[in-house]
């Protein structure tokens, strides 16, 4: 078949569920970073005990929406080669500009308060190679990126390579998972529990491909479901045994999970009129600028307001994180409107 030229795109129908549930996302990891940050700079020993999991949550769940999102976007460029290069770009300009303002954002406050020029750290950040970059949470979108270069590669080879390329990736994952818990090389981190997430939030867009009207519906359904239900084997079969295979287990079970919460949402929004608050639709679109910029915002503000009145950090510590959030949140969204909204215009 003669695949040079790419057919038309249809018009994909708006799922706010997921704009509600990214906000969701920003806000279980900005609450956790709260905590945190307050541990940090020694005003708690440590997260409250109901949050210690919420960050951790809300990073997961990005990654299955990630996972679901990029299916839902780009599912039906699969085997149409010709458009690996706008998918390239689209991702590219989707994700980096506003990572690379933030990064040199960082660096420049850094630097005013005396801090050293890490030109290393910057550059292997601004590439999505530092597992510990500039932007505290950056790590995250090294998993992204790794992510987006499969799935460009699912594009090229088309279907039938990609249902192998998906295959193949969780065996080896498996694999590596039960061989060592050995986190620091890079063999390790390409086969990280982190990836159980995306490929269920994958998964999931393919259980949903007739409802979302994307391509070879039947094929994909039927594959989303093969995958969910090994998936759950596995997970079922490496609980009992312990230590590397229990967690394994464990990360799967959440996966599964988180993608079924999202999976019941996005049936009821596309088979009832489910509403949604316009608010968190709203913190929803703006949850990649929050997600960037809330932490920044939120250790500062503490060590001011430590130095301004130690009574804030101390007898009002819990009103202080609460304003102290609320004011990171609006930073976020200022941050939406005035710089990634038109650095997304100019990358357009």
């Amino acid at each position: 078949m003669d695949q040079s030229v790419a057919p038309p795109r249809e018009r994909r129908t708006k799922l706010n569920t997921l704009q509600v549930l990214r906000a969701v996302a920003a806000l279980a990891v900005l609450v956790f970073h709260a905590s945190d940050i307050s541990r940090v700079l020694g005003f708690t020993d440590g997260p409250h005990p109901v949050l210690l999991h919420l960050g951790p949550l809300g990073v997961n769940l990005f990654f299955v929406l990630s996972g679901f999102i990029i299916y839902y976007v780009h599912g039906k460029d699969i085997g149409i080669a010709d458009r690996a290069r706008n998918y390239t770009w689209r991702r590219f300009s989707r994700v980096w500009p506003l990572y690379a303002f933030i990064t040199l954002a960082n660096t420049v406050a850094e630097l005013a308060v005396g801090g050293p020029f890490e030109g290393g750290r910057i550059l292997s950040s601004l590439l999505f190679l530092d597992a510990k970059p500039v932007v505290n949470v950056g790590w995250t979108l090294v998993h992204e990126a790794f992510f987006y270069a499969m799935f460009g590669a699912a594009i090229v080879g088309g279907r039938k390579f990609a249902a192998s390329l998906v295959v193949g990736f969780c065996a080896l994952a498996i694999f590596a998972q039960l061989s060592s818990d050995e986190t620091d090389s890079l063999y390790h981190w390409v086969f990280s529990a982190q990836k159980w997430y995306f490929v269920t939030g994958l998964g999931l867009a393919c259980v949903f491909a007739n409802q979302l009207q994307l391509g070879d519906a039947k094929a994909s359904k039927r594959f989303g479901i093969g995958l969910f239900a090994a998936l759950f084997v596995c997970s079922i079969i490496a609980l009992p045994f312990g230590s590397l295979a229990t967690r394994m287990g464990w990360h799967l079970m959440v996966a599964l999970a988180i993608a079924a919460c999202v999976g019941l949402l996005v049936f009821c929004e596309t088979r009832f009129n489910l509403w949604l608050p316009r608010s968190l639709v709203y913190i929803g679109n703006a949850s990649y600028s929050l997600y960037l910029v809330h932490s920044s915002v939120q250790y500062h503000l503490m060590k001011i307001a430590s130095k301004i009145s130690p009574a804030l950090t101390s007898d009002h510590l819990l009103f202080t994180l609460v304003v102290v959030s609320f004011v990171a949140i609006l930073a976020g969204i200022l941050c939406y409107e005035l710089v990634e909204k038109r650095l997304m215009k100019w990358f357009r």
